[in-house]
């Protein structure tokens, strides 16, 4: 039987061509798949699947592989409750074209739909491998020159989606600054035995209690109170990037929110560039992003502020990773790494005055 969900939540649904035809291909009655198989899949929150499928009677120019990404199966399909994968869903469906049209390089989505029962939301889009884009792993090496690729292409999203401009006020319901300063995503202790596991032992003590963490997110929340707002994405470390034709773009919108530029460039710049290369080149990629937001006619005035704002921003990504449990422990452990360290050496708890 065909599934009636517009976002199933098995593989096996989705790849029924009762189902998917209609979806993926509207404009092409006569088209039919005969087939479908699975070419490569990652699991963690949500799960992402390339599949290659067999057409007849298809015209010219039809693509033959899709990404299909949800909580998905048995491994992900226990993480719906978290909205995340809705909260994507909504983006590619209401704010995507917008940023693609104003040259934020965004990946082409071909089918988006949040199941009203469960609140599961499903992407289609498509492979954009076989059109000769390399998706970055969360451990890439990522050098300066890339990083100011990607801090320009961020500062065309908050610029873009800046007070006063039309995307500024799309409403999202999930993961944000406000949110996690209210209540944790996990309890503190369990957040402190996670700092007390291998992933905190390269950093100082005082980086490493739950409490202390917990609350600088309240006090970063604080310091951003009353200053400009615009979308963030909230989680842009290198394995949220890929490279097509010699330029950068941004994957991976879960966490996308309203929010203040520094949680996105503090987090970018610590979360994926080495420790050394981080040390050695932070301050001037942070100018990097400042010049480049003031040649897109939206300078951040004060630079003495903004670059207290982006060391006490610090903060929001090392959290973020802090609870993060379901991803490889080799990554965690690196990313705690990167961001506890630079916790230390920008003084953010200090700063913040927690």
């Amino acid at each position: 039987m065909t599934s009636p969900s517009p976002a199933p939540l098995y593989l096996a649904e989705i790849l029924d061509p009762a189902w998917l035809r209609p979806r993926l291909y509207p404009d092409q009655p006569s088209l039919r798949i005969t087939g479908a198989r699975e070419i490569w899949r990652e699991e963690n929150t949500a799960t992402k699947v390339r599949v290659e499928l067999d057409l007849e009677n298809a015209a010219p120019g039809t693509g033959r592989t899709i990404c299909i990404k949800g909580m998905i199966d048995e491994s992900g399909m226990k993480w719906v409750s978290s909205g995340t994968s809705a909260t994507e869903s909504h983006f590619y469906a209401q704010m995507a074209p917008g940023l693609a049209a104003a040259g934020i390089n965004v990946p082409d989505c071909l089918y988006t739909a949040i199941d009203p029962e469960n609140g599961h939301g499903l992407l289609i889009m498509k492979d954009m491998v076989v059109e000769g884009a390399t998706f970055l792993t969360a451990l890439t090496p990522y050098s300066p020159d890339q990083a100011r690729d990607s801090l320009a292409q961020l500062a065309r999203l908050h610029v873009e989606t800046g007070a006063g401009k039309p995307l500024h006020d799309m409403a999202f319901k999930g993961i944000t600054l406000d949110r996690l300063a209210a209540e944790s995503l996990i309890p503190l202790d369990m957040l402190q035995g996670l700092l007390d596991d291998p992933r905190g032992a390269p950093l100082a003590a005082e980086v490493k209690n739950a409490g202390r963490l917990h609350r600088s997110l309240g006090a970063l929340r604080d310091c951003f109170a009353g200053e400009p707002t615009c979308i963030v994405h909230g989680d842009a470390h290198a394995g949220n990037l890929y490279r097509k034709d010699g330029a950068a773009g941004i994957i991976d919108w879960q966490v996308v929110q309203h929010g203040h530029w520094a949680q996105d460039v503090a987090y970018h710049i610590v979360a994926a560039l080495s420790v050394e290369d981080r040390r050695a080149h932070g301050d001037a990629l942070l100018d990097v992003y400042l010049a480049e937001r003031a040649r897109l006619g939206d300078p951040v005035a004060d630079h003495d502020t903004a670059r207290a704002h982006f060391r006490a921003a610090v903060v929001y990504g090392y959290y973020m990773w802090g609870v993060t449990r379901r991803v490889r422990p080799d990554i965690i452990r690196e990313f705690v790494k990167r961001l506890g360290l630079a916790v230390t050496e920008y003084r953010s708890f200090e700063l913040l005055g927690v």
